[in-house]
């Protein structure tokens, strides 16, 4: 077979450079060859390391609410679902949800595992230790709301109440080429730390002892659902949703209790949720209701495996526009690993992971910040990319990327 030369760099905590979805895929059609000097390199969003690999074609991977910067990779894949680049961008989903490349669309939509003996549960959960971003705060004022009706059990460090009963999310390795900034919001100064797959599981054997789940995401972003609505459906456990605002194309509108029907209202999410919890006719039908749309991508791992085939069939051929690294901040990919790095204001976290898609559409996936643009012009279009509270950030950022 044909041998590929690849690497991994900037990758997420949990992502093993030496065992992942993308070497499966891969070792099917070539030989793989793991190298410092690749012909393709795999990056994301978990540093700089990407800006040392000229000579090789760049491929983001998504898995966050990140808007890919076209002007810094060739191709790319990932969560956002009405971005469209001719053959450089593969949206995928549900796959990507799935962290380290499980699947996890199997078995979402059983629902014989339901029984009225589900009634007799515990009232709710609120499984989190990270207090950045909107949907953080959002998430936290809800289950302060919750707990004056009933008690929320809550074994992260948010607003822990009761004794931490789940299998560590991950193990510190010493050995690691590199430091991430935090794990869960908190300084990490022992290495990269490996997620344990049973994390996942004891987090849905805990969801299934309740009736509701608090499932906020950390920011909004048309596209992006994450594990945070999957493990509550897989768990059986109505979720109590906020994210993304086109959710219910992909899940079904009426089995869960999704907060965009409620204005963000949190006063009367607070009561649909105590209406549920005191009708058990209501609630049954929601929780048996078929959980996922016709429109779930079940065949994203297809898909990605075909365009991972596609990408290195064309070979070593660059498409992204070279010419715009010196004159565009690489605000869209990585600058949540420079907030992280540098301590700033956590309350515009959003605003540096998700610029607004309009505006990647209209100039980062034509590349048309020219390099003729002066100093003052590149700071005034790094302001507007989206941080409109803070242009002493904005500016603050552009001086470190430039």
């Amino acid at each position: 077979m044909k041998t590929v030369k690849i690497q991994f760099v900037d990758m997420p905590m949990e992502f093993d450079v030496n065992d992942n979805f993308i070497l499966t895929m891969l070792r099917k059609h070539y030989e793989v060859e793991l190298t410092e000097n690749p012909d393709f390199l795999f990056y994301s969003f978990g540093g700089l390391e990407f800006l040392k690999k000229q000579d090789c074609v760049r491929i983001y991977v998504g898995g966050e609410p990140i808007i890919p910067n076209f002007n810094d990779c060739d191709y790319a894949f990932g969560y956002v679902t009405d971005l469209s680049f001719a053959d450089r961008y593969l949206s995928i989903p549900e796959f990507l949800a799935g962290g380290n490349g499980y699947d996890i669309c199997k078995g979402i939509e059983d629902r014989r595992a339901v029984n009225n003996q589900m009634l007799n549960r515990k009232f709710c959960n609120f499984v989190y230790s990270n207090r950045k971003g909107v949907g953080a705060q959002l998430r936290e004022a809800l289950c302060k709301k919750l707990m004056q009706y009933k008690k929320v059990d809550c074994p992260g460090r948010v607003l822990h109440n009761i004794d931490n009963v789940l299998a560590p999310r991950y193990i510190a390795s010493k050995d690691a080429k590199y430091a991430p900034a935090s794990v869960d919001g908190e300084s990490n100064a022992e290495g990269l730390a490996v997620l344990d797959d049973s994390w996942h599981v004891d987090k849905r054997r805990f969801l299934r002892q309740y009736k509701f789940t608090i499932a906020f995401e950390n920011v909004a972003l048309e596209g992006f659902t994450s594990e945070k609505l999957y493990d509550p459906i897989h768990a059986c456990s109505i979720p109590i949703y906020w994210g993304n605002p086109k959710v219910t194309e992909r899940f079904n509108k009426d089995a869960f209790i999704n907060c965009n029907d409620y204005d963000n209202d949190i006063d009367k999410v607070v009561r649909r949720v105590i209406e549920l919890d005191q009708d058990d006719e209501a609630y049954m039908h929601m929780l048996r209701q078929n959980p996922v749309t016709d429109k779930l991508d079940y065949h994203g791992a297809d898909r990605l495996e075909e365009y991972l085939v596609h990408i290195i069939e064309k070979g070593k051929i660059l498409v992204r526009n070279q010419d715009a690294t010196d004159a565009w901040p690489h605000i869209s990919l990585n600058a949540a690993y420079i907030w992280r790095q540098n301590g700033w204001d956590p309350l515009v976290e959003q605003h540096i992971v998700t610029p607004p898609a309009s505006y990647q559409k209209e100039r980062t996936v034509g590349g048309l910040i020219s390099a003729e643009l002066t100093r003052k012009q590149r700071l005034k279009e790094a302001w507007k990319i989206g941080f409109p509270n803070s242009f002493l950030l904005a500016k603050k950022i552009y001086n470190k990327l430039r």
